[in-house]
């Protein structure tokens, strides 16, 4: 099995954060990944065929002096929303035609729905479940399981 995490940030879901079977990426190099890059953009030391992909994107619009943003950075609505499309895609690109995405998201800005709505031409959501839930900002944790759409619509045709 090859796990792609696509950003990995300081591995905090990660039992083993140096997991042999797990290739690291992440933007920041302060966290040090095994590669820094832009998951909408992958280099081509990334390689391809991967099994699974985590997938944990920005998900909160922060102020840019906000400790969020110090830790995460800042971004804005749109742009997360384009972090979500294009990560989506280049996940596909890099995946075996049986891939499975495990996707963390948090809807306090973006509700579930729609940020699925934005990687569905790629990804089918299989299952999910609510973790979390905060009640001074609303919101919940949410992780789902996806499968690469291809391999979806493939069986379809059969």
């Amino acid at each position: 099995m090859r796990i792609l995490d696509m950003t990995a940030g300081n591995r905090a879901m990660w039992f083993d954060k140096h997991n042999p079977l797990a290739v690291f990426v992440d933007i920041r190099p302060g966290v040090e990944p095994d590669i820094v890059a832009d998951s909408r953009n992958l280099p081509p030391e990334v390689g391809g065929d991967y099994d699974l992909v985590v997938f944990d994107p920005p998900h909160m619009c922060c102020g840019p002096k906000s400790n969020m943003a110090k830790t995460y950075g800042h971004h804005v609505s749109e742009e997360i929303r384009m972090i979500v499309r294009d990560t989506a895609k280049e996940a596909h690109r890099v995946t075996s035609p049986d891939a499975l995405m495990a996707f963390k998201w948090n809807d306090h800005d973006q509700k579930l729905g729609g940020v699925l709505g934005l990687m569905a031409e790629w990804w089918e959501p299989l299952f999910g479940q609510r973790v979390a839930t905060r009640t001074k900002h609303a919101s919940g944790t949410y992780w789902v399981m996806l499968r690469r759409r291809d391999a979806a619509l493939a069986k379809e045709e059969k």
